[in-house]
């Protein structure tokens, strides 16, 4: 039996009603328990909610790290046309007020959007407000990986960048992503006067549901003007499509081509003696198959499986309800036809593609899913022996040794482990760690580039599967990660190396096996105190002495420092974070939630052989989860 998902609610003006919603044309038919075929589109509705307008002034939806998420839903705390609307009327109003209405004009937005519920009726909505105050917007045609617009705010000389998406989240949820107008994440400055603006903006009124439910309405808005779902009189109404007319245009088909060329230039060319290795693949349910696909191909690979059931764009994510590939639960479909098929590698983005995860055949005879952590190190060990092959050539013409040159860098968080930087060590590169967060990554990566310029930054990663390799986008993206690792592949494969036979040797010269894990606890409310109460005193008893003494003891290590973060000098490393040091190698780093009550803990160590590592490392997680559980029996 397929997973049918449940009705999914969004907003309109007037009194409550009941409207059949056109975006189930998305469903596909399911499978009742009894076998027959039920077609589900009748059996979707939205509730069209007149009360959010008079009850709800208050501004609910707060910045993450990533723009704005929510679930879907009504209310005003959560996604939906009135919400998104009155997101996108503060954001032209802030537009409008830096850059001032000629550059609007000219330079103005580009949009995109994935396939979950409602990315395209939130991305034509917000076409619509944003030319209706003469801001120009470039929109995409199709559905669009998260990357892609990161990639063309630059190119396209965009003021702002927005995708809809929600990334990796369950099914129910939506939200938007930013990019400034270097094409970095939108960081404090943006999101902090955007705090101010969007409050102060109104919510659009609607007559009629939103329903442009695909790419191909969207594709209608561009070229017929008409957004007739706005409550808005005729004359207005006339006003406004002859501005959407006048501002809206698709994004230049070229764009794709560049996007995938600015990947493949920064590849070398195979070996001639290299071989054509075996990719499975698999888009878990989003946008990446129409891109990932053609770069490979371009890239000369030939032997490319998918995961049928996961390649095509999927809102329900019918066989990945929780759809993040860093999760062994949501690979379970890849790994069992890697089982049969036998692949050399594997790949998966995640819903909006700018995640990687990656599985490679070991000594064991299983598919090794890879951590974030080692991830990183094969990217950076290929990057780096790229980058200095390549200098050593440009030196020899130029009469200059490599050393003379440029150095390459590395830019990791500081919950991410040690493995990638002590590679780097190995290639003489140099380590710059920062916050959690793309915009953090990516400005250093930014910062080193234009401003220190004796620096190359080759990578920039977290332990979370984020990789942004060299300047084209500058946020994380899983297409780009994909076609490096496939290069990196084939080229010791060339050597005779599989990826698992480079990762020992990675490990034999960095000191031993590098292992990580994360343990994640969230926290439910108790007489007296809120989930987030209990998790911020939980942090707090975690940089104390006697933690970190029975941490250490139950590995039978010594305490040997706590990095508090919260008292670094400088704001650049400032943080609620800390990192309680075990011996010499092992590592537990520990963070809490801003907004939620959670807390996470990032483990590492270096032991002689795998087996080792990855006892110790299942050790501390098993203390963690005992003091969690004396302390907080909530925790979960």
């Amino acid at each position: 039996m397929r997973q049918i998902i449940p009705p999914l609610r969004t907003i309109c003006r007037s009194h409550v009603i009941i409207a059949q919603s056109q975006i189930s044309r998305q469903f596909e038919a399911s499978n009742n328990a009894e076998g027959t075929n039920s077609v589900q589109n009748d059996r979707y509705s939205i509730t069209l909610v007149n009360s959010i307008y008079e009850r709800d002034g208050e501004w609910k939806l707060s910045f993450g790290t990533a723009g704005i998420r929510a679930c879907l839903g009504s209310g005003a705390a959560e996604i939906n046309p009135a919400t998104m609307g009155r997101f996108v009327n503060g954001v032209a109003a802030w537009l409008l007020s830096t850059y001032g209405a000629e550059a609007c004009a000219g330079r103005g937005v580009v949009i995109g959007y994935d396939a979950r519920y409602f990315s395209t009726d939130f991305a034509a909505l917000g076409a619509a407000l944003l030319t209706a105050r003469s801001i120009s917007v470039r929109i995409f045609p199709e559905y669009t990986p998260t990357p892609l617009i990161a990639y063309a705010v630059r190119p396209l000389g965009a003021l702002l960048g927005l995708c809809f998406t929600a990334s990796h989240n369950p099914a129910e949820y939506n939200g938007c992503k930013l990019y400034g107008e270097d094409g970095v994440q939108a960081g404090e400055e943006i999101t902090a006067a955007l705090a101010e603006y969007i409050p102060a903006a109104a919510y659009p009124r609607f007559k009629s549901p939103t329903n442009y439910h695909d790419p191909a309405a969207v594709r209608s808005l561009i070229e017929t003007g008409i957004y007739d779902r706005l409550d808005v009189s005729p004359a207005e109404q006339a006003e406004t499509t002859k501005l959407i007319r006048k501002y809206l245009a698709p994004v230049p088909q070229s764009l794709a081509a560049d996007y995938r060329r600015s990947i493949s230039s920064g590849i070398s060319e195979p070996p001639a003696e290299a071989l054509d290795i075996s990719i499975l693949y698999t888009a878990m349910h989003g946008t990446g198959a129409q891109y990932m696909l053609p770069l490979l191909f371009e890239l000369g690979f030939r032997r490319v499986d998918t995961v049928a059931a996961q390649i095509e764009p999927d809102p329900r994510f019918p066989t990945a309800p929780r759809p993040n590939p860093e999760s062994p639960e949501a690979m379970t479909l890849v790994l069992e036809q890697a089982e049969r098929t036998r692949p050399d590698l594997v790949l998966a983005t995640d819903p909006d593609a700018d995640r990687l995860a990656v599985a490679i055949p070991d000594d064991r005879g299983d598919y090794l899913l890879l951590t974030g952590n080692q991830t990183g190190a094969l990217l950076f060990d290929y990057l780096a022996q790229n980058y200095w092959n390549g200098t050593t050539q440009q030196a020899a013409s130029t009469r200059q040794t490599a050393t003379q040159s440029t150095t390459p860098a590395l830019v990791k968080t500081i919950v991410t482990d040690d493995f990638a930087r002590d590679v780097a060590e190995h290639y003489s590169a140099v380590t710059r760690e920062t916050l959690t967060g793309f915009k953090h990554i990516s400005s250093v990566m930014l910062q080193l580039r234009n401003e220190e310029r004796n620096f190359v930054p080759l990578l920039g990663f977290e332990e979370s599967i984020g990789f942004a390799v060299g300047d084209a986008v500058r946020d994380k993206d899983g297409i780009a990660a994909g076609a490096y690792l496939a290069a990196a592949a084939r080229q010791y494969a060339a050597a005779g190396l599989t990826l698992y036979d480079r990762l020992l040797q990675l490990n034999e010269l960095t000191g031993g096996w590098h292992a990580s894990a994360l343990s994640g606890y969230e926290f439910a409310a108790a007489p007296g105190k809120s989930g987030k109460e209990i998790g911020d005193e939980l942090y707090e008893l975690f940089g104390s002495p006697g933690i970190h003494r029975r941490l250490a003891d139950c590995v039978g290590l010594s305490a040997r420092r706590f990095d508090n973060f919260a008292d670094c000098p400088g704001p650049a490393l400032r943080t609620k974070a800390g990192r309680i040091h075990l011996g010499e190698h092992t590592v537990v780093a520990l963070r809490p939630s801003g907004t939620e009550p959670k807390l996470k803990f990032y483990i590492w160590t270096v032991g002689e052989n795998r087996s080792a590592a990855e006892q110790r490392i299942a050790v501390l997680q098993t203390e963690i989860a005992k003091i969690v559980a004396e302390t907080s029996p909530g925790g979960g």
